[in-house]
């Protein structure tokens, strides 16, 4: 998919929506920017996706099922 921007006075460039939602970018996530031949490749900050996922596994009882885990009985 090609999409074009324009790069402002400022330097910045706007991600156009549909490749923002596409690639899960949000307001605040970090990018990286890396040369690749002519291009650039722009990635989001792992850290960033890790940080995303923080609190989504609050309502399983993880503690609960380890100690319940039949492997460890094995011992």
């Amino acid at each position: 998919m090609a999409e074009s921007a324009k790069v402002s006075t400022k330097g910045q460039l706007v991600i156009p929506a549909k490749l923002r939602e596409e690639m899960g970018f949000k307001a605040g996530v970090r990018v990286f920017f890396t040369k690749q031949g002519n291009g650039l490749l722009i990635e989001p900050s792992r850290f960033d996706a890790l940080r995303a996922l923080r609190g989504s596994l609050a309502h399983y009882a993880l503690e609960k099922d380890l100690m319940a885990d039949p492997i460890r009985d094995r011992n």
